[in-house]
């Protein structure tokens, strides 16, 4: 109890003083120790902090997965090289004209699996067999247990063509029947990529595009001049 100041002694009035700045001390002492409210602009910011941090955390763990995905995915690719040979027939009928097709299957590291060439009942365009070529690449994955495939022709009008998926509408009305093969073959694979690929190095493809005949090779049936030519190719490679 505070008397009034003329009624303190000067003894009373330093006790006073003393139990007015020890209660100072003490309050000071427990703010210090008390907890940031929650409603706090520094509690709010230290949650949202924390909130980000796990975000970005499974932002991360989400790209790694999705990367390794892709490394084994890709380590498992088949590289399927084709090309489609294209002769226009003479005038007159001297000629008949020529149109044929190849492909060549390689696993990813450049090792030959199978190769197969192909002759068109009638020559139509140079587009057309090289789609034709397209079709054959895929057959010969399927058929060699291949469901990663990267498909490579030398024609960029070929491959935005053939690259899915594709719009009918855009296309010219003699390949959409071969199209929708090509499309409905490209659901069978788990992974099917369509590229370009500059001429010299679809060698084996465009010799197996004028080979005139329809057939199958295995690596040890290469004949000589096409062994020639993918040797030659991973020795450049």
């Amino acid at each position: 109890m505070l008397l009034p100041k003329c009624c303190r002694t000067d003894h009373q009035e330093e006790e006073e003083a003393d139990d007015l700045s020890s209660e100072k001390r003490n309050h000071s002492a427990d703010e210090r120790r008390s907890p940031m409210r929650e409603n706090s602009p520094s509690s709010s910011s230290h949650e949202d902090g924390i909130k980000r941090a796990e975000k970005n955390d499974q932002v991360q763990q989400s790209d790694a997965q999705r990367q390794e995905y892709w490394r084994r995915l890709l380590a498992l690719n088949y590289w399927v090289k084709i090309d489609g040979c294209f002769r226009k027939p003479e005038k007159g009928g001297g000629y008949r004209g020529y149109g044929g097709y190849g492909a060549i299957v390689c696993d990813n590291n450049g090792k030959e699996i199978v190769a197969a060439a192909g002759v068109s009942e009638r020559p139509v365009s140079h587009l057309y067999h090289k789609l034709q070529g397209v079709k054959l690449g895929l057959k010969l994955a399927k058929e060699y247990g291949c469901s990663v495939v990267e498909v490579s022709i030398n024609s960029m009008y070929a491959v935005n063509i053939a690259s899915m998926p594709y719009d009918p509408t855009m296309v010219p009305p003699y390949v959409r029947p071969i199209m929708e093969e090509i499309k409905q073959m490209s659901y069978e694979f788990k992974f099917l990529h369509i590229n370009y690929l500059f001429k010299d190095q679809n060698r084996a493809a465009d010799y197996l595009a004028s080979l005139g005949e329809t057939i199958k090779f295995e690596p040890h049936e290469f004949p000589e001049e096409l062994r020639k030519i993918v040797d030659d190719a991973a020795n450049e490679g």
